[in-house]
């Protein structure tokens, strides 16, 4: 006759302090921050360098289109 081992089952406290748990979590925490730290710089980058450039490209268009005699 076959005889079932007892499954051992794992609480859940023991189960959220498992590595197969926070592993991947702290996986993707870290990738968030690392994402969230590269979009925080871009944005800033663009708002300081950002109204220059939109100036500059505003002045270069009106000199296209003003009549040249």
């Amino acid at each position: 006759m076959f005889t079932s081992r007892p499954r051992l089952v794992a609480s859940p406290v023991a189960a959220r302090h498992s590595l197969r748990v926070r592993l991947p979590l702290l996986i993707s925490v870290l990738l968030l921050a690392a994402v969230a730290t590269f979009l925080g710089a871009a944005y800033r980058e663009v708002e300081v360098s950002g109204g220059f450039r939109v100036t500059r490209a505003g002045v270069a268009s009106q000199a296209s289109f003003r009549k040249k005699p």
